[in-house]
């Protein structure tokens, strides 16, 4: 009688246990995995005007897996959403392989050649070894500055450069390549002579 308590027991233990599915994330390029990384399952009633219907919420392990429940993540209105600090956000559909690209930063200094119209704008657009990411910043068109610029981590990037004046119009361009950024660190004594 005891043997059969117990095997009813745990059966209905696992029974009762939810079905899971296994969210892994990775850095790209390295494929290394991303530890201590929020994983929300979530779903937007009325384009998300009244906030977000919260799922799930957890943290990937040292391997990178996190796992949710099944039952949310298949559900077709679920969406998902992976974030870390120092990381690029996730911004792809659901899916078990979550790939997050870490920040790096560029010490970037910019030197005028030429005098611009009041007004002008330098535009930098940074792109990642992938071309699918990429960033864009605007700056007023000074004399020899130092800016510190997020790129993308662990992977070579690339800078487009355009000035523009106050109406938009493109009055030079240019671009910088071959910019290996290190992943969470600083690549410095790049110069950008925009003339």
């Amino acid at each position: 009688m005891k043997k059969l308590l117990l095997a009813l027991f745990i059966f209905t233990a696992c029974e009762d246990e939810p079905d899971l599915t296994s969210i892994e994330v990775v850095e790209s390029v390295s494929n290394l995995p991303v530890s201590d990384a929020t994983v929300v399952l979530f779903r937007c009633n009325y384009g998300c005007l009244f906030g977000p219907h919260i799922f799930f919420t957890g943290v990937t392990d040292s391997k990178g897996i996190c796992k949710v429940p099944t039952e949310n993540y298949t559900d077709v209105e679920s969406q998902l959403n992976v974030m870390k600090t120092n990381y690029w956000p996730f911004a792809v559909q659901k899916n078990t392989m979550v790939f997050l690209v870490p920040e790096g930063w560029l010490q970037l200094r910019i030197q005028r050649e030429v005098n611009y119209p009041a007004g002008s704008k330098l535009l930098l657009t940074i792109h990642g070894q992938s071309g699918s990411m990429l960033d864009i910043t605007e700056y007023n068109t000074v004399v020899d500055s130092l800016i510190l610029i997020k790129g993308f981590g662990g992977q070579q990037n690339k800078i487009d450069w355009q000035v523009v004046d106050g109406s938009f119009n493109l009055l030079k361009n240019g671009t910088l390549d071959s910019l290996q950024i290190p992943r969470l660190d600083t690549l410095k004594n790049v110069i950008l002579d925009y003339y």
